[in-house]
């Protein structure tokens, strides 16, 4: 068994050494792949990472509550209605009031929604 395995490693060996060059570069291209490889999903995870981090900067365990219809006006809404939603509201850590608008801009006499 140990000669018929000696022999083996002595043809590989002495085909590496009959073809230097090829055999350089194959190595070389090993060795590139797999570096590059390497790369990608490491970027891919330091990426992945980056967007959970920031996900978890605005908050994943926020809730987001809009109003709607005729009968919503924000200015008739205060700061005391936020502190009373805060305490109504069970299981609530904070309220933060937000006012969202939309107007239109004319850019090149393209009016553009902004």
């Amino acid at each position: 068994m140990t000669g018929w395995f000696d022999l083996h490693v002595r043809f590989a060996v002495d085909g590496l050494a009959a073809q230097r060059g090829r055999s350089l570069l194959t190595m070389l291209g090993i060795a590139i792949g797999t570096a590059s490889v390497v790369g990608v999903v490491s970027i891919g995870l330091v990426g992945r990472a980056y967007v959970i981090r920031q996900i978890e900067g605005v908050g994943s365990n926020l809730i987001y509550a809009y109003g709607s219809g005729e009968g919503v006006n924000p200015e008739e809404l205060t700061f005391d209605d936020a502190a009373a939603l805060e305490a109504a509201v069970r299981g609530v850590s904070g309220v933060a009031p937000v006012l969202v608008d939309t107007q239109t801009l004319s850019i090149r006499g393209r009016p553009r929604a902004i």
